[in-house]
């Protein structure tokens, strides 16, 4: 089953006596237990997309689907089975940690015995700064109060819009293994990020936007193999300078040897088997595929 599912989805909106067409995406298709990034340069639509997802915006036309239900028929459903952790923090200021996520659960109706509150401060390393007030938090640990509240009614489908913006490296690596966990729980997890490193950390299937259009969506797999390039990082205390293959360039690396090949011109095994035959004795290797910065920059400006 598709967790979301939209068609024909167009959000237009009259600006200075003209009609600005923000959105228009012919099908969006995200499955049930996947984890999806939606990727994008600023003012591409990410978030007008999100919004239209989780009601909180309505499209000029087109349908929104969540688990085969349209959400302008069943709000309520759409409503309870999206959480979204919004990029832009806007928190109460004055009530404790502990108190923003008891408001959060009441507001849908999640009875006392029920909720989770403990449980979400533990997983995200917030239970030690429960009784402080949220403006008194650091803007990661913000970030993470965000990402809880969204989560206090346990949605099947959770949307985190730029889930690490502002947050330092150990932060993010802790959020990394938290969404990764929900995951594994059979969440679907949707994210949009500016950290492509995150997007090809995390994402199994990858959506990409520019003017308010899909341009593509695929596999991460299949996104990452559009650019024809490999790179090989050779520990080796042999030299670059006698070496010579046809389309294959050589870089003197900490290591030893940075080889940058096409595949479509040489497979891995015969560049190995060719760098033998030269002369290179090879102590350790490491293969690199085109990462998912460089992919990013293909697409959205080709």
């Amino acid at each position: 089953m598709n967790a979301i599912f939209c068609e024909n989805l167009v959000k237009e909106y009259l600006s200075s006596f003209r009609i600005n067409r923000v959105l228009e995406i012919e099908e969006l298709k995200i499955k049930q237990g996947s984890f999806f990034g939606i990727l994008g340069p600023n003012g591409a639509g990410k978030s007008t997309l999100i919004n239209i997802i989780t009601s909180l915006i309505r499209p000029t036309s087109g349908k929104v689907e969540i688990f085969g239900k349209n959400i302008a028929t069943n709000i309520v459903f759409a409503k309870t089975s999206v959480g979204t952790a919004v990029q832009d923090i806007k928190l109460d200021p004055f009530p404790y940690v502990w108190e923003s996520l008891e408001f959060q659960a009441g507001y849908y109706g999640i009875p006392k015995k029920s909720r989770k509150t403990d449980e979400l401060l533990h997983n995200l390393g917030l239970y030690e700064h429960r009784n402080k007030k949220a403006r008194m938090l650091s803007g990661g640990m913000q970030r993470r109060l965000v990402i809880a509240k969204a989560l206090v009614h346990d949605p099947d489908i959770i949307i985190l819009d730029e889930p690490t913006a502002g947050v330092d490296i150990e932060l993010r690596t802790h959020l990394w293994q938290f969404i990764r966990k929900l995951k594994e729980r059979g969440k679907t997890v949707i994210i949009t990020t500016h950290y492509l490193e995150e997007a090809q950390e995390l994402c199994q299937e990858i959506a990409f936007i520019k003017g308010g259009k899909i341009i593509m969506q695929d596999k991460k797999s299949n996104i990452l193999s559009l650019l024809d390039k490999k790179s090989a990082i050779i520990k080796t205390e042999s030299s670059v300078d006698n070496i010579k293959i046809d389309g294959v360039l050589f870089e003197t690396h900490e290591f030893g040897i940075k080889v940058n090949y096409a595949p479509s011109q040489i497979k891995t095994i015969e560049l190995i088997e060719k760098l033998k035959q030269s002369g290179v004795e090879i102590q350790d290797l490491t293969i690199k595929d085109a990462n998912l910065d460089e992919v990013f920059s293909y697409i959205i400006n080709r």
